[in-house]
């Protein structure tokens, strides 16, 4: 019934049934898997965690009733008492965030009552603990042995007794996760044995339905392959009569049909291929015939396109002559313009040389003449001055004409102040000192006086020299005016070769544009020149090349013929 069918359903259909065999081992694979890996959740997120709160728990209990003890130490310094409470509090922080950590995690049944139980035990322990610091601290304010005593009964008797019912509850808790591990292990174990006998039996089952299915589909289709293979041996052998009877509906009777139309082809073929043969062994040699004509035609072309080729290449030689002409025209008018630029820049530099020294010439011009109404009014000035000490002179000599009165008048009251005896004895003290006041005014109007003519005679010769600075200082105007006039007649010439220059600079450009021109037309027709001479070459190339391929047209041409003659022979082999 399966042979009506195609290879690729049959194929499909194994595959297929693999397939479903695959899947149920993957869904038993996952489930099993899935059931592990809970368990292994279980025992991972809950039961290690919750070991290792336990054990975090234990650990700083121990570390708590450690730090008790030394504390109850009365030998013990200052420091070493504060290393303790340090330690204290860090073992409460750790007993805390395990105590939280633990808390966190899900509980059930017997595991919540003993962690419920284990709960008002931790906390009569720790009520326990704070009694004892308290009595601890209260011997370190005090030191009374009474304090002491009490302390260390509350740590040997209640708090040992809390102790020891938090340490049983903490073992219970660990015992009890042991066992669910213990028991979550060996369910894990139960699933994977059963997960693997499944598996090996479906494999099985697997291997077996392959098995089956790939004993009959090959056997299908190697029947088809031995028929196969005998036609295609037959025809091997050039019989052509040899035809495949299948009755399967598969690929392989397709193929089967398929090659029994080939066969058929193949026979029509070979018919027209004996026709050929005769026509080709006609048209041989009349190709023959044709193709030595062409040879000499050809032959008579290479010499004509030789002549052409030694003209065109002395036009080449000639355009070469004339674009190395060019090139070095074009290369002198560039040197030239070079050096028109550098005079451009050498006279640009100097007509700024020529202005910075115009601006020069008018600014010290400027400050000439600035100078010179300074001189202008100084010389005002010190007038003023000899003036003012002639006026002065005058009033000196008003002041020592007084001067010389109040002497004379001093000398008179002296006089009558003898003549009046001892009731003019005062009178005569005051003449004399107005008479020594009237000598040192004239002394100091001297002084004053000799320093005034040596004042006027400073200032006569201060203006004297100024009167010849402003003369000089005049020359300099002058002179720098005339300076100044050379500088704008130098300058405009300067202008003048500047636009001169900017006129030859065009006209020198455009006669390096018309030789860059030329130089690039000259370049053009030297390649289009030597393009000439490879089009030219290559003409002649194939020209001697179409007359050497006629030559082995004409032996291919015999050659065709004698193939014709030998197809005709081999074609004969097949048998129709």
């Amino acid at each position: 019934m399966l042979k009506h069918f195609s290879i690729r359903i049959k194929l499909l259909v194994s595959f297929g049934i693999l397939a479903v065999i695959m899947l149920i081992v993957g869904v038993v694979s996952f489930v099993s898997l899935r059931s592990v890996i809970t368990v292994l959740n279980d025992a991972t997120k809950i039961r290690l965690p919750g070991l290792l709160a336990i054990n975090a728990l234990s650990g700083a209990q121990t570390a708590i009733e450690s730090a008790e003890k030394t504390l109850i130490n009365p030998r013990l310094s200052v420091q070493e008492r504060k290393d303790q409470y340090q330690r204290l509090q860090e073992a409460w922080a750790r007993a805390n965030g395990a105590w939280k950590g633990y808390e966190s995690l899900p509980h059930a049944g017997e595991e919540a009552e003993m962690w419920k139980k284990f709960g008002g035990v931790w906390g009569s322990w720790k009520s326990d603990h704070e009694k004892l610091m308290g009595l601890i601290k209260e011997w370190e304010i005090y030191r009374t042995e009474n304090s002491l005593i009490r302390a260390t009964n509350q740590a040997l008797d209640l708090n040992y007794i809390t102790s020891g019912l938090a340490t049983d509850m903490l073992e219970r808790l660990v015992e009890h996760n042991d066992k669910t591990v213990s028991k979550k292990r060996d369910e894990a174990d139960r699933i994977a044995g059963a997960v693997i006998i499944l598996m090996i039996v479906t494999i099985l089952i697997g291997l077996a339905s392959s098995v089956i299915f790939g004993v009959f589909i090959s056997g299908s289709i190697m029947d088809a392959v031995k028929k196969g293979v005998t036609f295609a041996q037959k025809v091997a052998a050039g019989d052509l009569r040899e035809r495949i009877t299948l009755t399967q509906r598969d690929e392989m009777g397709q193929l089967a049909a398929a090659l029994n139309e080939a066969a058929n082809k193949l026979v029509t073929v070979v018919k027209k291929i004996l026709d050929t043969a005769g026509e080709l062994a006609s048209s041989s040699e009349e190709l023959s015939s044709t193709s030595i004509l062409f040879s000499d035609n050809a032959q008579n072309q290479s010499a004509t396109v030789e002549q052409i080729t030694a003209s065109v290449e002395e036009i080449a030689a000639g355009i070469d002559r004339v674009a190395d002409g060019a090139s070095n025209q074009l290369n002198s008018i560039k040197k030239f313009i070079d050096i028109r630029n550098d005079i451009s820049e050498i006279i640009d530099e100097m007509a700024a040389i020529v202005a910075e020294s115009q601006r020069l010439s008018d600014s010290i011009s400027d400050d000439a003449r600035s100078g010179e109404e300074t001189l202008k009014f100084m010389n005002e000035g010190m007038s003023k001055i000899i003036d003012s000490s002639k006026a002065m002179t005058d009033i000196v000599g008003i002041i020592n004409d007084i001067s010389e009165k109040i002497n004379l008048l001093s000398l008179n009251a002296a006089i009558e102040a003898a003549r009046a005896g001892e009731a003019g004895r005062g009178f005569a003290v005051v003449a004399d000192e107005i008479s020594k006041l009237a000598d040192q005014t004239a002394t100091s109007i001297k002084k004053i006086d000799s320093l005034i003519m040596v004042n006027n005679d400073e200032i006569n010769r201060g203006m004297i020299r100024v009167v010849e600075s402003i003369e000089t200082i005049s020359t300099i105007i002058e002179r720098i005016n005339a300076v100044s006039e050379i500088s704008n007649r130098i300058s405009g010439l300067m202008k003048k070769q500047v636009d001169k220059n900017h006129i030859a600079d065009d006209e020198i450009k455009s006669l390096s544009a018309r030789s860059e021109e030329i130089k690039i037309s000259t370049e053009e027709h030297r390649a289009a020149v030597s393009e000439i001479v490879r089009s030219v070459s290559s003409i002649n190339e194939l020209t001697q090349a179409n007359a050497s391929g006629s030559e082995q047209m004409a032996g291919s041409s015999e050659n065709i013929a004698g193939m014709a003659e030998n197809l005709k022979n081999e074609t004969n082999f097949f048998k129709m």
